[in-house]
């Protein structure tokens, strides 16, 4: 599953029990489709938090596995272009 969104974080996460991510690409020219912003992440645990988490999230599709795409830099904009190719990205 993609996201066209400010990122993701890839490290552990508590309400997957694993690593989160599983790679990603950048429109927004930073060189790096780490989060930061912070929604970008917290879609991804609303999509993929898993069952099992001690914690209460339950994610829709908690055995997906996740791609950064960011297209949205820190202040949560982006240009349409970036959006255009994010959504284009294989």
């Amino acid at each position: 599953m993609s996201s066209c969104n400010s990122g993701h974080w890839n490290r552990w996460n508590p309400s997957r029990s694993r690593w989160q991510g599983c790679g990603g690409n950048d429109f927004t020219g930073t060189g790096s489709y780490v989060d930061d912003n912070g929604h970008g992440t917290h879609v991804s645990g609303t999509v993929a938090a898993i069952y099992s988490n001690n914690i209460g999230v339950y994610g829709v599709a908690p055995s997906a596995s996740l791609y950064a795409v960011k297209v949205l830099d820190s202040t949560g904009s982006g240009y349409l272009d970036w959006i255009i190719a994010g959504i284009e990205w294989p």
